[in-house]
């Protein structure tokens, strides 16, 4: 079996890029971040590896933030109603 290019994707350039997309507005903006070109970003998105890391990743961050709303409702409820 033959290895492509997506096969030497790092775990760790896995983690860069998944945190350069979900603070960028855009593919541009992250692949910038990463010094990259968008096409490679692109690329990466649509690899299987990827695509799971980047879906736990942001599971991961919505639990996240609705463990932080929760608690800030717990704290401040007039404050969080009011939004």
């Amino acid at each position: 079996m033959t290895r492509g290019h997506g096969d030497k994707l790092s775990d760790l350039m896995i983690q860069k890029a998944i945190a350069a997309l979900l603070r960028s507005s855009c593919l541009e903006e992250a692949a910038q971040r990463l010094g990259v070109h968008r096409a490679t970003l692109w690329r990466w998105q649509r690899l299987p590896k990827f695509r799971r890391a980047y879906t736990e990743a942001v599971q991961q961050l919505r639990k996240s933030n609705v463990a932080d709303f929760l608690d800030d409702l717990k704290r401040k409820p007039e404050a969080v109603l009011s939004r």
